[in-house]
């Protein structure tokens, strides 16, 4: 991941001096810091969401990076230690579909394996789906 070196909205260097040679000087200084420290803080902030740690722990790697200024080694340490969230996602169709098992072949002669009842076929297909949904006579 390249990183971008362009910063925009330097602030103004507050007032040092009143000696223009001089308050030129620390506006270039300042000017130099501020790049400096908000390129250190892009690659911070890229260094941790590039965390492998950070796999199932994503909300707390974004907190840790936003709202700390941990380094990317410290971060690790607390996202190795913290237990990953298991997203579980019920797919109803995927479900219904596996309990009513793959339909006869047919080969290339014609010939199916079994006759195909398409009434059964359809009823156990329904059945299957409002059993995964709850709500199958009983």
């Amino acid at each position: 991941m390249s990183i971008s070196t362009r910063v925009e909205n330097i602030p103004n260097a507050p007032r040092f001096s009143g000696n223009p040679a001089i308050q030129a000087e620390a506006a270039k200084v300042y000017q130099s810091a501020f790049v400096e420290a908000a390129l250190a803080e892009r690659r911070r902030c890229a260094a941790i969401m590039n965390l492998k740690e950070g796999a199932g722990r994503e909300a707390m790697q974004y907190q840790l990076m936003s709202s700390t200024t941990l380094s990317p080694e410290e971060v690790r340490e607390m996202l190795a230690a913290v237990p990953a969230v298991q997203h579980q996602v019920r797919n109803v169709f995927a479900a219904a579909m596996a309990a009513i098992g793959n339909p006869p072949t047919m080969g290339l002669d014609g010939n199916a394996d079994d006759p195909v009842d398409r009434a059964a076929m359809e009823a156990a297909a329904a059945q299957a789906i409002l059993k995964q949904s709850g709500t199958a006579a009983k």
